[in-house]
């Protein structure tokens, strides 16, 4: 029998699980929405449709992370942040320059390679992979 976390993940997914009509649905299985007090992480990219963007934001919600597709420019509100993931040096560079020193300190980031770039480079995407573990645990901690 699986447990409640399990069953909710399978929610997350879209994956039914049929029970017997004698036991109950599991508490919070349609929720697909981490609860309002979760971390957030902003995954910034120049395209916010990218299929990677989707499976990372698919990745941190299944771990109880909110994860916001978002483009770095003038305007874009990342007080709410967390974390950040900016794909490319040009995003890292517009992050830069939306926080202040103390923002960028308190919060964990990752700064990696375009999305083109990532494609076709195994050891990046593992390297990334890694650096997202890491990130996962200090938004734990």
């Amino acid at each position: 029998m699986l447990d409640e976390a399990a069953l909710r993940r399978l929610a997350e997914m879209g994956i039914d699980v049929y029970r017997p009509r004698a036991q109950s649905a599991p508490a919070g299985a349609g929720s697909a929405a981490p609860d309002s007090g979760a971390a957030t992480v902003y995954l910034l990219a120049e395209q916010a449709d990218h299929p990677l963007l989707q499976a990372l934001s698919c990745t941190f919600t299944l771990a109880g992370v909110g994860a916001v597709v978002a483009r770095a420019q003038a305007g874009t509100d990342l007080a709410g942040a967390r974390a950040l993931v900016a794909f490319g040096a040009a995003q890292a560079r517009a992050v830069g320059g939306l926080l202040s020193a103390r923002q960028q300190a308190a919060i964990g980031w990752v700064a990696t390679g375009e999305l083109a770039q990532l494609r076709g480079d195994a050891l990046a995407k593992r390297a990334l992979w890694g650096e997202l573990k890491r990130l996962l645990r200090q938004l734990r901690d």
